[in-house]
This record gives C-alpha cells, structure tokens and sequence, in this order.
C-alpha cells in the first residue's frame, strides 16, 4: 500500500519474530525479557476507553516497562496524564508533556523530549538508545488531524531497518526511509506551537 499521509494508510507491512530481533546478530535490540514484559504488559488501545487519544500514556508506560518496572497501574497512570487543549475532542499529551509527565514518575531516569530539525539526528538519538539499552518514544505523523506514538526497540544497521512496538500489541519493523516519512512533521501547522519537525523522547540513566 503506498504511503500516504492524508489517507491514514498504515505504517508497515511486515511484523517482526521477535526470537529473531533478540537474537540475531543483525538486529540491536532492548533486553529481549523487558522487551516481552512491555508487549504483553500493557493493554491494546483498540481496547481502552481512551482509543481515541491514548497512544501517549500507552506507550509511555510500554516504556517504564522497557526500562525495568515490574508493573504498572495502567488506569491510574492513564487518568494522571496530561492532555494537549481541544475544543472539539480529547487530544492526548503534546511530547513535551508526555516527557514531563514520565520524568515525575518515581525513577533514577532523565526523560527528554527532543526536538530535531533533521532525520539523521533523531536517528542517532534512536540507535545510541537502543546501543545502551533504553528505550526511545517517537512521533509518527498519521494525517493532518492524527498522530501517534510508537516505541522503538531496535534496528538493524545492514538493512536499514527499525523495530517498532506499537500500541496495539504489535511488533513490526519499518525502513529508516518509512520511519523518516512517517515522523517528518514539517509540513504540519502544528510545528509551529506543540512539535518539531522529527520529535524523539529519551531516557537516561
């Protein structure tokens, strides 16, 4: 299906085993138990009351996860996130508040939204995180009026390729080409008050 911003047409095409992403020696990869506790640890938004918005606290929580919580309580953490202004509908959290929001929760973490101009530099953020074990929430830009965040979890550097846990209890990968298109939101009227134009959140220790 070719991409296509104003149609809503998906991501990616292909999910990932996730045997081979954790132990083939192509892929970079999280630790592959977290990475297990954070699939299967956190509902499917398609089953949430919060469908509409709820990528944000989603896959901030698949994040926790990702970095070692044992468990979270997903409604409370739900209710407690922030969300962006609307006068139409509910719009979930702007990604400087999704980072706010997860830097406050009890942790020896840094949670930072970063802001790129440039693809390769997001990039590098994503690949440097992975390198060392942490996950990274990106920005993907659906149309106009959707957008959604996703987890990375891995990359494979020979075929140019991301590993993407998504928050409907899917894993699938997607070309850094694909990732790009899919983040660049410098088109968007948005980028001129709530993001940039690649928009990465990462953890530190």
């Amino acid at each position: 299906e070719p991409r296509n911003k104003f149609n809503g047409s998906r991501f990616f095409n292909f999910e990932v085993d996730l045997k081979i992403l954790t132990n083939s020696s192509s892929w970079r990869s999280l630790n592959a138990a977290r990475i297990r506790n954070a699939h299967y640890g956190v509902p499917s938004q398609d089953n949430r009351p919060e469908r509409s918005w709820g990528c944000g606290p989603n896959s901030g929580a698949r994040s926790l996860l990702l970095l070692g919580f044992e468990n979270i309580d997903f409604d409370n953490f739900v209710a407690a996130c922030p969300k962006s202004w609307s006068l139409f509908a509910d719009v979930g959290p702007t990604p400087r508040q999704l980072a706010e929001y997860l830097h406050k929760r009890p942790g020896p973490y840094i949670v930072r939204a970063q802001f790129e101009d440039y693809f390769s530099d997001a990039l590098a953020s994503i690949k440097s995180s992975v390198d060392n074990d942490m996950p990274t929430i990106v920005l993907l830009i659906r149309t106009t009026r959707s957008m959604h965040y996703v987890n990375i979890i891995g990359y494979n550097n020979t075929e140019q390729k991301i590993a993407v846990m998504d928050t409907d209890e899917v894993i699938y990968w997607l070309t850094y080409d694909d990732l790009k298109f899919w983040m660049d939101a410098g088109w968007h009227f948005l980028q001129l008050f709530w993001i940039d134009d690649f928009n990465v959140i990462t953890f530190k220790w």
